[in-house]
């Protein structure tokens, strides 16, 4: 990032932070007021289980995908447990190999089962600079993917903590955006390529702005937002950055479970463009309409 950037950048950070701030200030009260208003209706006994019902997965064979800040790898395992092959999946990390395995002690399984169904696996990789690494910068993805991204330095002031995420993330998009395939890519379709970012949605979590970093980036907007499930991915379990200790460390997922985890999707375009691709897709999921139902008007 050019040096003349870096004070406008900062005050820019500084004002989107003020401004949520203050916005969940208002919130907080309204949901203390209406908790004091609520009446508890039912009893324990009349609580209905449902069972879960996931969304579908969300890749598939055709699909070139980039995992950027991998942990254990466990992430990038499951997805080539589910696609039965890992010939178009790139799994990254920030650290050397030897830091990994001494962060994460099931990362090297994960890793040469990745391998072992023809994934690639890189370390070292900067998050924010992959449109200049020499592996990745000539090739294309239509999925790129940063789980839990963190810059995993401790820091204690929460202000200064959420501006350092911020400048993680907005490193990110700028890298990231070049390295998309273009719509042209899914000659079925005629759908961009997808930006897939993942964050814990507790304080201070939900002040990083994550929507408003990628349209500061200059050509991503939001296709969607959702709950983010990590049991559509078998074995997956989340690392924290700072590495894992047995007996000490959050296992099973629990960690990022505390508050449903979202689920960003970004492509790059117009906010017209994307709407418009939406409304496409909405249609070509309706059922055909039987000869009986001729007479009704198409939408």
């Amino acid at each position: 990032m050019a040096k003349g950037k870096g004070k406008g950048l900062k005050n820019s950070l500084n004002t989107l932070l003020q401004v949520k701030q203050k916005a969940d200030i208002e919130k907080e009260k309204r949901a203390k007021l209406s908790k004091k208003t609520k009446t508890t209706q039912g009893s324990e006994n009349s609580k209905v289980t449902r069972p879960k019902i996931l969304p579908p997965f969300p890749f598939t064979l055709n699909d070139r995908i980039l995992c950027v800040g991998e942990g254990n790898f466990s992430f990038s395992h499951a997805l080539v447990k589910v696609l039965q092959t890992g010939y178009h999946l790139v799994a990254t990390c920030y650290d050397s190999e030897q830091v990994v395995t001494e962060k994460y002690p099931d990362a090297s399984d994960h890793i040469n089962q990745i391998r072992q169904r023809d994934g690639t696996v890189l370390y070292n990789i900067d998050g924010t600079r992959l449109d200049k690494t020499r592996a990745l910068k000539h090739r294309r993805f239509t999925h790129i993917i940063f789980n839990f991204p963190h810059v995993g330095m401790g820091i204690k002031d929460q202000d200064r903590n959420v501006r350092r995420n911020q400048e993680l993330l907005l490193g990110f998009f700028q890298s990231a955006l070049p390295l998309l395939t273009d719509p042209e890519f899914y000659s079925d379709d005629n759908q961009p390529g997808e930006i897939h970012v993942v964050t814990k949605t507790h304080r201070p979590y939900h002040l990083w702005q994550v929507r408003q970093l990628a349209q500061a980036s200059g050509k991503l907007v939001c296709q969607s937002t959702t709950r983010f499930y990590p049991e559509l991915f078998p074995g997956y379990e989340h690392r924290r950055t700072l590495g894992f200790q047995e007996g000490l460390s959050v296992g099973d997922n629990e960690e990022i479970m505390k508050s449903p985890p979202k689920l960003y999707v970004f492509v790059k375009g117009n906010a017209g463009e994307v709407a418009a691709n939406q409304a496409a897709k909405k249609r070509k999921r309706k059922p055909t309409k039987s000869s009986s139902d001729s007479s009704d008007s198409d939408d």
